[in-house]
């Protein structure tokens, strides 16, 4: 028997017992027992708050009324052949759901868990594609880092003589981002950049682009352990729009809370991959700093460590 024929059976006997997951950040991979992965996602969804089940599937339902609201705003030309065909949905199913350990976070027995909720295939995916690559350029500035590469270059030029001053690295991140994003607050700001700031270009009208957003990120029906849910609060990880809108809710709290913190001197140094923050401040000043970045909106709160 071959080597990777060996793999593959250790692989399929692995199986019978455990999820086999990829870690969250990073390389390699998480076993968990299957019992106590399903209990754990149940108890995830269970939270109503965030999570709503439901008796009967609306997906076939919601694809004929997203494709009579498609063809209404093709007829009136705020999309054009090109686009119709490319946001037009086929057929849909339920989303799938899944879980991956933050194996990053501290913890006692199993990590917590980051819910995902994979919408390939579903009637909004393409809608979502679509406005993803569409407001992708809302959702970046000078703090946004491209790669770990990014990352090692700006940290090389921070003048060293900092350290010296009292200076620390902090990170800072956000507690579960995307099922906390304000929905509403998000699609305002992007209304604003859009329509007010006009920003980028777009035939969709105001009210259009709206509606298309929010029903983007609560319209999706997924399925766990042969049970349907909807997520009613929040974005969807595993949605194409999720990173998008994700960034650009963290853009708007650099416009107000972090630029006057860096122009006063209270962080020297500030950089993001999405909600996973770098700054270099005075150890002083971190509750101040906490503090501001809390106060932005009571659903989007911080968590901090030393670097």
């Amino acid at each position: 028997m071959s080597e990777d024929s060996k793999h593959i059976k250790i692989l399929e006997r692995l199986r019978e017992k455990y999820v086999i997951l990829k870690l969250d950040k990073g390389n390699g991979v998480v076993l968990i027992k299957i019992a106590a992965y399903e209990k754990c996602l149940t108890g995830l969804f269970a939270d109503t708050t965030k999570f709503q089940k439901i008796q009967n599937d609306p997906t076939f339902t919601q694809l004929t009324i997203l494709q009579q609201y498609l063809r209404t705003i093709y007829k009136r030309n705020e999309t054009d052949d090109s686009i119709s065909e490319n946001i037009r949905p086929q057929s849909t199913r339920p989303a799938r759901a899944y879980g991956l350990h933050k194996t990053h976070k501290s913890f006692d027995v199993l990590p917590p868990f980051r819910p995902i909720i994979d919408t390939t295939g579903t009637a909004y995916q393409p809608v979502a594609k679509y406005l993803a690559r569409l407001l992708s350029p809302l959702a970046q500035n000078e703090y946004t880092l491209k790669d770990s590469f990014d990352a090692v270059s700006r940290i090389h030029n921070i003048p060293k003589n900092l350290l010296d001053q009292g200076y620390r690295y902090v990170l800072f991140d956000v507690k579960s981002l995307f099922t906390n994003i304000p929905l509403k607050k998000v699609v305002n700001i992007v209304q604003k950049l859009v329509y007010d700031e006009k920003l980028i270009t777009t035939q969709l009208e105001k009210r259009t682009l709206k509606k298309l957003l929010i029903d983007c990120c609560i319209k999706i029906t997924f399925s766990f352990n042969n049970e349907l849910y909807q997520q009613v609060l929040g974005v969807s990880m595993g949605s194409p729009l999720g990173p998008t809108l994700a960034n650009i809710l963290m853009t708007a709290l650099e416009d107000e809370i972090v630029r006057p913190l860096i122009n006063d001197g209270t962080i020297k140094f500030y950089t993001r991959y999405v909600d996973d923050i770098l700054v270099l401040t005075k150890p002083k000043d971190i509750p101040s700093i906490l503090s501001k970045f809390n106060s932005f909106h009571p659903q989007i709160q911080f968590t901090w460590r030393n670097s």
